[in-house]
C-alpha cells in the first residue's frame, strides 16, 4: 500500500482548517482531523478511487476526494507513481489555486 504523504502547504492548509473549525465550533476541529485521517487511509489503500479532475496532463492522474461532513477535498495528484496531497481546499473557494504546486 503507497504512502500517502502531503505537500508542505497543504499540511499547513489542514493544519488551519483544523484551528479555525475549532475555534468556531468547538469539536469540528477534532472531527476534520478524524475525517481526514480515515480518507488519507482509504485514498492509501484504493488511490485511483477519487473523482478524476480534467484540465491537467493525464500523467499527474489529479484526483479529488471530498470530505463526508465537511466542505473541504484533498486534491491528491500521482508523482512518481506515488500519491502526494497537493491541497486541503474548500470547495467553493478560490478553485485551481493550489495549480502551482505541481510544477
Amino acid at each position: 500500500m503507497p504512502v500517502l504523504r502531503f505537500h508542505p502547504a497543504a499540511r499547513v492548509e489542514l493544519v488551519e482548517a483544523i484551528a479555525y473549525l475549532e475555534r468556531a465550533r468547538p469539536s469540528y476541529g477534532a472531527k476534520l482531523e478524524s475525517e481526514v485521517e480515515e480518507l488519507v487511509s482509504r485514498i492509501s489503500e484504493f488511490p485511483g478511487s477519487g473523482s478524476r479532475m480534467d484540465d491537467y496532463p493525464p500523467e499527474l492522474d489529479v484526483r479529488a476526494f471530498p470530505l463526508p461532513s465537511f466542505r473541504y477535498s484533498l486534491l491528491v495528484a500521482q508523482v512518481a507513481d506515488e500519491p502526494v496531497v497537493y491541497a486541503v481546499a474548500h470547495q467553493h473557494r478560490r478553485p485551481g489555486y493550489w495549480r502551482e504546486r505541481l510544477k
